[in-house]
Parts: C-alpha cells; structure tokens; sequence
C-alpha cells in the first residue's frame, strides 16, 4: 500500500472508467472528474496476490519506469508489465505513474493500450499491467530510407492517431508528448498512441517537482520542468504555458506529418533543448520533395503558430481522410496550376541560357499538367518546347551525342579493321596471280596492317577522333590507293577499292562535318599516280589505246584466265562494301525508331484540345 492510505486494498482491484459525475461531457465516452486525481491520494493499491503475473525479459525503459513482459497465470494471456524503476520512488513520481495508468485505464479506445491492472508488487513498487504489443513504432520507421510507396500506409496510419488524440481531448485530457517514438504500427493493422506518462488533465493542476500543484508560471519553468519533446512542442508548450490545451497536441500531430511527407523532422532532434530561432518553414515542399497540396495545406494549418488557427484533431484526420479517399480541392489545383504556368512563361521569356530557360519552363510547366491535365496553357507551353528544338544544344545533350559518338566509333572501328582485313585478303587473292615487286607487296601489306590495328586501338580507347586520329587515317588511305595503283593499276580495282572505303569514312561521327577533307584526300590517292604516269615520272600501268585499254600493273604478272580472279575480288569487295554500309544504315534506322517513338510518347501527354 501507498504510505498513508487507509482503503480497502482490493477497492481498486477491478475498477474500470470511474463513473462520470452527472452533466460530464459524454460526447466520447465521459470526461474525466477533477476529483478523481485528487482522490490518488486516498486510495490504496492491490498487491500481486500469490504472484499472479510471471514476470519475463525487459523490454523498454524510461526515465521513471520499465516494461517487463509477463504472463498473466489467472487468465492465461500474454501481458506487458510497467512498473516504478526506483525502489524508493518521490511522491511526485509515485503520483505521475499512477495518473499514467489512470489515464490509459479512462480511455478506452481501440487506439489507446488497454490497462488491465493496477497494483504494487512485493518489493512495494506500483505497477500496472496492458495489452502487449507487437509492432513496429513509427519512429523506426521513418528512420528508413524513404519509401513513397508506403506514404498512403503512414496517413492512414496517422488518421487513426488523429482520432484517438481527439477522444482524448473530449474526454478531457492532453497528451502533451505526441512523437513518432510514442507510436506503434501493429503487425495486424492496429495503431496505437503510447506514453500517457505526461498527459494533463484540464481542469486539474499539473504536479511539479516538489509534488505540489503547479500554481505559478515560474514553477513551470524551472530548469526540467518543461515536459515532453521540444522538437514536436507547439511553442506555446516550449514557453512554459500552464493552459496547454488541444491545440498543442495538434501541432505535435502537424510535426508527425510533416515528417512523414518530408521524410525529415520539422525542427532538429539532436538536441531536446536546441531549438530554432528563426521560424521555420511548414511546408515540406520547401525540403525539395513533391507534396500533394491537399496534404501540404494540411500540415501548414496543423502547425500554425496561433493555437486558435489549427484545427481539431478531428478536422486534421477529416482533411487526411479526404485525401485518402481520392476527393481533390479542384479549385486550389487550377490556382496552383496557374502559378506554375505563369512562372514558366517567365522562365521562357527571362534572362540567362537558354537551356536553362527551358528546362525551368518544362519544369513548371509539367508541374502545371500534373495539377490541372485540362490546362490548355499548360500543354502549349509544353507542346511548344517539345516540337521546336532549341537553336543550341543544351550541355547535357552534347555531352549525350558525345558518348554516343564514342559508341558509334568503337563499333565503326571493328567494321573498319574488319573490311581492312576483307581487303588485305582480297589483296593477297590478287598477288596469288604473280608477285612482280615484293617490295612493293610488302609496303602494302604494312600499311594495310598498321591501318588495322590503329582503327582497333581506337575502338578499344573509347573516345572520340583527335585531330591526329584523323590525320592519320586520311593520310594511310591516300598512301594505300597510291600503293595499290601501282599494283594493280589506277582505273580497274583501286576506284572501287577507295569508293567501299570513302563510304564507311564519310559517316563516322567526327567526320560527317569534313566531307571535303574526306573526298580530297581519297581524290588524291587516285590523282596522284594518275598524273605521275603521265607526266611520265613513274611507268604507266594502264595505257589507252583506239582498240582498247592496257593494264600492265608494276606488282603483279597477269596469267592467262584471271578474269575469274579479278571478277571474284571485285564480287568480294562489293559484298564488304555493301554489308558496312547495311550495318550502319540498320544502325541509324534503329536510332529514328526510338526518336519516333519517344515522340509518339510525348503527344500522348498533351490535352487533344492543345
């Protein structure tokens, strides 16, 4: 028993809600009587009468008490246990933990843990005994990465919060330390509010430190005297009020929303008692994330700083609800629409790159669609940065052809070491004739070998063209024609020898702006010994005449029957050639399809009206 007390210890052994005096409020079950705070002190505790609760492992623990599970022998059930933590607890904390459990015990609600019992072990410390909980509290939650899928979950979550905080309020008490640690997300659906160890009942004046009443705003405002968490505390509760009524909790159910949208705390949490000077910002949209202006409008009302501006715990889950079923404020979304179509006629018509304008236009813009898809203003704006290209590529997308060139040039470069190698065998076909000049023969295979493996190493490098690159292959290309004219001779194979290779030239990437340079150099291959020979610097290997053409080049004797030769190179080079430009042509083709249905794509976000 309590010191002092002098009641029938079973008196309150199975005492549910005290009866309501007549007139108490019954809106939510009944209010709770000032004199029965006041009767605590008259009153005696059972004690655990031939240890009716087998007493298991911790499993929480506060500042004033601890939660034991244990099992309940009478009944068979599993229960959860709080009991003092101190062996000599202060009249002060023997009175907030019985209030505690009196509290829980008076609401009943399917939110609220049930207390099942209420008395005082045999060391003498009260305990009270609840339903036993499995479940996750929201706190661990959120400290989870942020998952949107589960937003829908947390709101429906905190509606059922939102109501048991409201009957609480109807049944005349104050939670005064709502946080996501004081709620539970059971693993069959349930929600329960935890913590009642601070809760005031209005009406009745709060308990201090020396165990009196609280008479005086000094006394609460003592260092420690201030209860709750600072980081959800509305501020008239961080001033020390002694009038905190429904309005504070409702604000501390503004931060639980806030967070949940946000996926941060309102306020900073590290330290109880550092909070911010400067106000902040209730919009979790100012945190950089996308928040439905239903649920913003919300928060903002919740966590307003005049107590008389929020609404009821009943009207915030009403607005929650709302949005959970589906019901959207049409109006405010054409308002906010309209801002954003504004903002992005601004962005176009402002100052800067215009990359940037656009970008910040297409921004707003589609946010505009998202929360009016009938703004025809809207889809203009959208339809316009859509169909007309800007007149400079923005640094994004050069930097996008760029890879993409880069890929271009290492598939082209395989190609290229590949018909490189098509021809050094079409070559070694046409030497099996004779070998007249094996030094030119070999200085043919050598360039033919050095061109190959530079157009492999470049495919490996993954990078674009330097200006030496370049150089070098047209400069190896106008060597090899010259060396194969003198070969085979200018007029038969080596013009369709430079046409197969100028083609696979003329649209790799860094190219396709030096289609000239490109023409010139292979031109000169062929120009080169062309007018050597007739200016008579170098013997001729083709020699026209009125009854015919003779080809007698340098490198190679012609047998008899080597037209099925010749014609099964040319054949050869002519499949190569034809194959490198299939390749690329399916390549490009593959790209316009992708264009067309990205396109396609885009008009079907557009309103047909636009």
């Amino acid at each position: 028993m309590l010191p002092g007390s002098d009641t029938d210890p079973d008196a309150t052994a199975t005492s549910g809600s005290p009866t309501p005096e007549p007139g108490a409020p019954t809106s939510a079950g009944h209010a709770v009587a000032a004199h029965e705070l006041a009767a605590f002190a008259g009153r005696a505790l059972h004690a655990d009468r031939g240890g009716r609760y087998a007493v298991g492992e911790s499993i929480g623990r506060g500042g004033m008490g601890e939660v034991f599970v244990a099992r309940d022998l009478d009944i068979g059930r599993a229960v959860a246990v709080k009991r003092m933590r101190s062996a000599a607890p202060t009249t002060e904390a023997t009175a907030r933990f019985l209030r505690e459990a009196r509290i829980q015990g008076w609401l009943e609600h399917p939110a609220i843990v049930p207390v099942h019992d209420l008395g005082i072990d045999a060391s003498g410390r009260p305990f009270f005994t609840m339903k036993r909980l499995t479940g996750t509290t929201l706190a661990a939650i959120l400290a989870r990465p942020r998952d949107p899928a589960q937003l829908r979950r947390l709101l429906r979550a905190l509606v059922e919060v939102c109501l048991a905080v409201e009957f609480a309020h109807a049944s005349g008490v104050i939670h005064r330390d709502l946080k996501p640690g004081n709620i539970m997300l059971g693993d069959f659906g349930e929600v329960y509010v935890l913590d009642w160890g601070v809760a005031r009942i209005v009406g009745v004046d709060d308990i201090t430190a020396d165990g009196d009443s609280a008479d005086s705003a000094e006394r609460m405002t003592q260092p420690g005297a201030i209860l709750g968490t600072p980081a959800y505390m509305a501020p008239e509760q961080r001033r020390g009020a002694l009038d905190v009524g429904p309005a504070a909790d409702v604000y501390s159910l503004g931060c639980i929303l806030f967070e949940i949208l946000a996926g941060q705390p309102l306020a900073p949490t590290a330290s109880e008692r550092a909070m911010p000077i400067d106000p902040i910002d209730p919009r979790p949209s100012a945190r950089g994330v996308d928040v439905a202006p239903e649920l913003e409008a919300a928060c903002v009302a919740a966590i307003a700083a005049d107590p008389a501006a929020r609404p009821s715990a009943r009207a915030l889950s009403d607005r929650l609800q709302h949005y959970l079923d589906g019901d959207r404020d049409a109006e405010q979304r054409r308002a906010l629409a309209a801002d954003h179509v504004r903002a992005a006629t601004a962005a176009l018509a402002g100052d800067g790159p215009d990359a940037d304008r656009r970008a910040a236009a297409m921004r707003r813009a589609g946010q505009a669609l998202a929360l009016d898809p009938t703004s025809t203003a809207a889809a203009q704006i959208v339809s316009r940065l859509v169909l007309e290209p800007p007149p400079i590529a923005p640094p994004e997308v050069t930097q996008l052809l760029a890879d993409r060139d880069r890929e271009t040039i290492t598939r082209q470069g395989y190609l290229a070491a590949r018909s490189l190698g098509t021809s050094a065998v079409i070559v070694a076909l046409l030497m099996w004739l004779f070998v007249r000049s094996w030094p030119l023969t070999l200085a043919v295979f050598a360039v033919f070998a050095a061109s190959a493996a530079h157009a492999y190493r470049t495919s490996r490098a993954n990078r674009t063209f330097r200006p030496l690159d370049i150089a070098y292959i047209l400069g190896s290309n106008v060597v090899i024609l010259v060396l194969l004219s003198r070969l085979f001779g200018v007029y038969l194979i080596v013009p369709a020898i430079a046409t197969a290779a100028m083609s696979g030239l003329a649209v790799l990437p860094p190219l396709l702006g030096a289609y000239n340079r490109v023409w010139l150099a292979f031109a000169a291959g062929l120009v080169i010994p062309a007018v050597l020979e007739t200016a008579g610097v170098w013997a001729r290997t083709t020699t026209f005449a009125a009854n015919g053409v003779v080809i007698a080049p340098l490198g190679t004797e012609v047998p008899a029957g080597a037209e099925l030769l010749v014609l099964a190179a040319v054949l050869a080079l002519l499949y190569a050639a034809g194959r490198y430009v299939r390749d690329l042509a399916t390549a490009n083709r593959a790209a316009q399809a992708r264009l067309e249905l990205q396109a396609w794509h885009l008009r079907q976000l557009i309103p047909p009206a636009a």
